[in-house]
């Protein structure tokens, strides 16, 4: 998937998303004395301008020190993004246990591109009649709330103790999200480089619990939560 310090959205039953924008190079001259000059070589990730109405049509390529194109009258300008190329899962699909612990499989970003990206952002927005709550709420021993739920995504790995930084009331108490670069496991959520054939990849486990579910679970799967990822390119500084 190429796309945007980039978006995507997972179905919580989930779905995911990035956006970023890079300064594009100005090209410079300068006054040459003699018949000799020089022009140093520079590099930077390119940018792509993405058509919101149709966000399938390919991406317009911006060169380096040319300006995007205009849009019809009318229209708003639309985005500059980095050009990144990474994969992400379509749904994050949880078991519900008898006890209401959730249950899925190792999940993972992959990065398909040459140089190393992070997630930047995680955005969780409840739906239909699903509520979000912190970890303390879904443990107390007599909650109300119907549809309760908490989730979040473990990055630990053998011995370590389970990481739920990155959870589903944390990125969810703001419109802005939850910032990884502000959470202790963000070094977790950089993803190295494609090397050769093999994607880097930011693994992780989601898991959760609900309380009182009312909604039909039963018989049929049901989308209790979106969550949008942002990616941006190399690691955090």
């Amino acid at each position: 998937m190429s796309i945007r310090k980039n978006v995507v959205a997972v179905a919580c039953g989930m779905a995911l998303a990035a956006s970023v924008s890079t300064p594009a190079f100005a090209v410079d001259y300068g006054d040459v004395s003699g018949n000799t000059g020089s022009s140093e070589v520079q590099l930077a990730i390119a940018q792509q301008v993405v058509d919101p109405d149709n966000p399938e049509k390919p991406p317009v390529i911006v060169p380096p020190g040319e300006k995007p194109p205009t849009p019809e009258p009318g229209k708003p300008n639309p985005p500059v993004v980095q050009q990144l190329k990474f994969s992400t899962p379509t749904t994050v699909g949880f078991a519900v246990t008898g006890e209401g612990e959730l249950v899925a499989a190792k999940s993972s970003i992959q990065n398909m591109s040459i140089f190393p990206i992070h997630v930047d952002n995680v955005k969780v927005k409840a739906e239909n009649t699903w509520n979000l709550v912190d970890k303390a709420t879904i443990d107390k021993p007599n909650l109300e709330t119907q549809n309760a739920l908490w989730f979040y995504f473990d990055t630990a790995t053998g011995d370590e103790a389970t990481n739920d930084d990155v959870n589903s009331y944390a990125a969810s108490k703001t419109a802005d999200g939850l910032n990884i670069a502000d959470v202790a496991s963000k070094a977790k959520w950089q993803i190295p480089a494609k090397n050769g054939d093999t994607n880097g990849k930011c693994e992780f486990t989601p898991k959760g619990k609900v309380v009182n579910p009312s909604a039909d679970i039963a018989n049929k799967t049901v989308k209790a939560a979106t969550v949008t990822w942002t990616l941006a390119s190399g690691n955090f500084q």
